[in-house]
Order: C-alpha cells, then structure tokens, then sequence
C-alpha cells in the first residue's frame, strides 16, 4: 500500500515539474500578469493646429497614435521638466481636402508596463470647401467651432 502511494506521488510530482518546463520552453510570460497598467491618456483636439494634445502619463515612454483606427505614429514621451508634461502630435498629413471624419485616439506605452487602454477618442470634421473644422467631437460632445 505504501509502496503504491509513493509512486502515485511520483508521478504526480514528475507530472507536474514537466508541465512546469512545458510552460518555461513554451515562452509563456507570466510576468505579464504582474505588471502595472499604465493610465490612459486623456487627449485635447485644436482643430486650428490639426492638433491633438495630452499630459504625460506617469511612467509611460511612447505613445501610439491611431487616426481611424489606423495606427500612424509611435512618438517619444515629450516631457521637458516637471512643469511642462506636454505631447502633441500633428495630424495635418493624415486628412485630405474632401469631406472626412477622423477619429483619434492614443494609447501610453512603456517597457515593464502593460499598455494603457484607449484615451478618449477626439474627432476632426472636415468641409470639402474649406478644409476647416466643421465641427469637434469629444467624449460624444459635439461642440461648434467658433
């Protein structure tokens, strides 16, 4: 009886070191799960700049930057100083002259952090007579441009 116990926990103590060495050789990263996430942004559109602007989320290096759901740009964290945590980023080369919508959100990024989730999403409106800003959406507010 003992004896059969004791290869009962044999097996089972073998079982387990390889399903262990199993996960290790596969590449899972389990230290994923212990990471902080960092925050989301929260982005500011001037429609007169074909800007879009944010404070720096704490710890993050990059930021992606996605127009339409397309990513178009990773870009450096452009903090200065403690007093100017400022990024911006220009859109001007991703809208054409003909009537568009274009929606824009940013996502933080840094190395031992999980990425943030989206920052709230900004949307530039074009008029194909004029190419200015028909119109500003932010976090579903529609607001006229003055």
């Amino acid at each position: 009886m003992i004896k059969q116990n004791s290869k009962k926990i044999a097996t089972a103590i073998v079982i387990a070191f390889l399903l262990l060495c199993s996960t290790f050789l596969t590449g899972c990263d389990f230290a994923i799960l212990f990471r902080k996430t960092l925050e989301a942004p929260i982005i500011n559109l001037n429609g007169d700049d074909k800007t879009i602007v944010w404070s720096s989320v704490d710890n993050a290096n990059t930021y992606d930057i996605y127009v339409n759901n397309n990513f178009v740009a990773n870009i450096n964290d452009q903090t200065i100083n403690a007093s100017n945590r400022l990024n911006t980023f220009s859109f001007a080369d991703y809208i054409n002259d003909s009537f568009a919508i274009y929606q824009m959100y940013v996502i933080a990024k840094a190395e031992e952090y999980n990425d943030s989730a989206k920052s709230n999403q900004v949307t530039y409106i074009t008029d194909s007579e004029t190419n200015q800003v028909n119109g500003v959406t932010v976090n579903n507010a529609t607001r006229p441009v003055t």
